[in-house]
């Protein structure tokens, strides 16, 4: 009979392994199981490394509350893991009136998101910090807290952290199925077999909809 497990997540990327290594601080034990050879090999290796500020989000979704919360948490998550991060701020960068329209549409969605210290600049100002930004600028969306992290390192060492605390990860182990009593979830069906659980998580990816 299998080991039965506390918490069984889908997933090995950079959401899975942040949510294993958060996991591994309680009496808890573990599973995390990955269909590819290493770990962050899916969706996670096509980001774009920028930690947004929060204000492209529509207000009162978990997206618009989770991108704010997450700009909190980088500073120190980076210095935890020892992961490149820098808080450079980014700019929305507006070439005609109607896209200064679109700039006050987003710095209202920001305020509303509890972005901190967004303010539209003028083109010069944003000509004067960027002397490289095209000439035509007439406006852009200032966002301070945005940011750039290394999603790749992110996701080794989170799981690395994870396995460091306790955490199982098992690799080339593709989910197919949950195991059911009832109508209760116990369990999930791998391509290396079947595993015992009381919850499971998905983080699987742009395979979420499908698990």
């Amino acid at each position: 009979m299998s080991k039965k497990y506390d918490v069984i997540i889908i997933g090995a990327g950079i959401v899975g392994s942040m949510v294993a290594r958060f996991l591994s601080k309680y009496a808890l034990d573990i599973l995390l199981i990955e269909k590819e050879v290493d770990v962050g090999m899916e969706t996670s290796s096509a980001n774009s490394a920028a930690v947004h500020a929060g204000y492209d989000a529509l207000p009162g979704t978990n997206k618009a509350i989770t991108n704010v919360k997450s700009v909190e948490m980088w500073p120190k998550l980076s210095q935890e893991l020892g992961i490149a991060y820098a808080q450079c701020g980014d700019y929305v960068v507006a070439v005609t009136n109607e896209e200064m329209l679109v700039l006050a549409e987003l710095l209202e969605r920001g305020v509303k998101n509890g972005v901190p210290g967004l303010q539209i600049i003028s083109g010069e100002e944003m000509r004067a910090r960027e002397p490289l930004v095209r000439q035509d600028t007439v406006g852009a969306l200032w966002a301070p807290t945005g940011g750039i992290g290394d999603p790749f390192a992110a996701s080794v060492a989170a799981a690395e952290n994870a396995v460091m605390n306790g955490v199982t990860l098992i690799l080339n182990t593709a989910f197919e199925d949950f195991l059911m009593e009832e109508d209760r979830i116990v369990g999930v069906r791998t391509n290396q077999g079947d595993f015992k659980s009381r919850w499971v998580i998905n983080a699987a990816g742009l395979y979420a909809d499908e698990v």
